[in-house]
């Protein structure tokens, strides 16, 4: 935070006698670093750091907001989220988070007003195809584009058309038309 001290000095040039003054000097903050970032869905990658200012996290499709509770080392200090205030320790206003990826900006301002840092988090939210390519195989070797044509439990029906036709909660293994 701040601190502040008293100085005193004496004027003994005036001629006049001496004049002794008393000044109060506050020396405002230069750290503008977090001392937590933490996201409502999950967790950040790379682990938060106060010295590391871009992180990821990816979600399901199914979650479509988000929110940052971003907490100033120094109290002093003052935190916009995309440009919104938020007070240091509480959470942002929802983010709303389009399927692909999404920015998330975090300026911190110091106590002095001049010394300034920003931390960035990428929210990557996952198309439906792919939260239902991942519910039902996970990272085995029948992910992503090629999972959409396979056929992995040979009842006929390419995993595409399963999810388009039966829904995302159907599993695939036991799909039958």
């Amino acid at each position: 935070g701040s601190y502040s001290d008293t100085v005193s000095f004496t004027n003994t040039s005036n001629g006049v006698g001496n004049t002794t003054r008393t000044a109060s000097l506050t020396v405002l903050s230069t750290n503008a670093d977090l001392s937590s970032l933490v996201p409502s869905q999950g967790a950040l990658t790379p682990s938060f750091a106060t010295n590391t200012v871009s992180y990821s996290r990816a979600v399901a499709n199914p979650v479509s907001s988000i929110t940052i509770t971003p907490t100033a080392a120094n109290s002093g200090s003052s935190i916009a989220v995309n440009g919104s205030p938020v007070t240091s320790g509480t959470t942002s206003n929802t983010i709303a988070l389009l399927v692909g990826s999404n920015s998330i900006t975090i300026a911190v301002t110091a106590q002095d007003g001049v010394t300034t840092k920003t931390y960035s988090v990428s929210v990557t939210r996952e198309s439906a195809v792919e939260s239902w390519r991942q519910t039902w195989y996970g990272s085995s070797g029948v992910t992503g584009i090629a999972a959409d044509d396979a056929d992995p439990f040979h009842t006929g029906i390419p995993n595409l058309l399963v999810l388009a036709f039966l829904g995302p909660s159907q599993d695939p293994a036991t799909a039958r038309i």
